[in-house]
């Protein structure tokens, strides 16, 4: 089993630290495990990396088609920014989110 195998297998466990650890050893990440990454950092209360995690996963679903994930991963950002107090960013982020929803098909995003 590859690294990012250990890290979804770590994820569906809710094991976040192993699953922290094996997401930002592996290589290839998709925008989806980036998500992942960025819900393992939030468990484990490192904040700037919720940050980066999630913002990443949006460009990653934003370059590979995938608006509907993009703007989940934009609205989970608006979600944290609203929580820590900054809600510019959250409005931010809350925009992007609609935009890519305004431009994705129907789905549970």
């Amino acid at each position: 089993m590859n690294l990012r195998e250990q890290a979804h297998s770590a994820f569906a466990a809710r094991d976040w630290e192993r699953a922290y650890d094996a997401f930002v050893t592996a290589e290839l990440l998709e925008g989806a495990d980036f998500d992942a990454l960025g819900e393992c950092a939030h468990w484990l209360g490192r904040a700037e990396e919720v940050i980066a995690a999630y913002t990443e996963g949006f460009r990653r679903h934003c370059e590979a088609g995938e608006g509907a994930k993009a703007a989940l991963s934009a609205f989970m950002l608006a979600i944290y920014y609203r929580v820590g107090g900054e809600p510019r960013h959250a409005d931010g982020w809350l925009s992007r989110a609609q935009r890519q929803l305004d431009e994705a098909e129907e789905g549970p995003e």
